[in-house]
């Protein structure tokens, strides 16, 4: 509510410390809004949604448009499948915040949950075009394209983000399932060699690359990563899967 001609006057015409009061309050309210955002973050790294978003939210009461905590409530309603507010917060965040990549990456995220998959690509695409050496970006991107069935531009994007994160086996194991997804199984099999050079241990990678070897008819090839893939303990559905794939079935 509009603060009435009096009011206002009087305080215009208060001097010495008056005149600081009002900068006083707006800043400790700003620490106060950091403090909460922080406790927030760590709130929801420890997996206490419901507390951090409490946190957040009573920062947004005193400032609605406190891009953290909007970020942060755009995530944890991701976390429990909301995408709809999911996309609601970040598309603020971003309105708010439009050249931080991270946010922009954030909501081409939230734009694919809620299916909208060319918007995000266009979110990706800004992404990049704020920071074209964001790995993130670079993975969401490649995969996103890939679900839109432009297999060129998945690869270009996974392949920069291969040269971004180096030792990362994600990377390599898009550029393998790309290939797999186009029912290209021998094309698929030296990316995803690279993937489990770069996570032994990932069961997910060795099934892949096992399932790649069985489709490519080399099955005696096959059998050592699919029982690394069932030594990394992998869900039920692809335990499942593999033991099948062992037993020739």
């Amino acid at each position: 509510m509009r603060a009435p001609a009096a009011l206002v006057l009087i305080a215009l015409a208060g001097c010495g410390p008056g005149e600081g009061a009002a900068p006083e309050a707006a800043t400790v309210k700003t620490k106060a809004a950091a403090g909460s955002v922080i406790r927030a973050k760590e709130l929801l790294a420890a997996e206490r949604l419901a507390e951090a978003a409490a946190e957040y939210r009573a920062v947004l009461v005193q400032d609605p448009k406190n891009v953290g905590a909007l970020e942060g409530l755009s995530r944890i309603a991701s976390r429990m499948n909301d995408a709809p507010s999911a996309l609601g917060f970040i598309s603020r965040a971003a309105e708010l915040k439009p050249d931080d990549v991270s946010i922009v990456n954030q909501l081409g995220v939230a734009l694919v949950s809620n299916g909208r998959k060319k918007d995000a690509a266009q979110a990706f695409d800004r992404a990049l075009a704020l920071n074209p050496r964001d790995p993130f970006a670079c993975l969401n991107a490649a995969q996103n394209q890939a679900d839109l069935g432009d297999w060129d531009r998945a690869r270009r994007h996974a392949e920069a983000a291969a040269e971004l994160l180096p030792a990362d086996a994600t990377p390599w194991l898009l550029l393998g399932r790309f290939q797999m997804r186009q029912g290209k199984f021998v094309e698929a099999v030296a990316p995803l060699r690279e993937a489990a050079k770069r996570a032994p241990d990932q069961a997910l990678v060795q099934y892949y690359l096992g399932k790649a070897l069985t489709a490519a008819g080399r099955r005696a090839e096959a059998e050592e990563p699919l029982r690394a893939a069932l030594r990394g303990n992998p869900p039920d559905d692809v335990r499942k899967e593999v033991e099948a794939l062992l037993a020739g079935k």
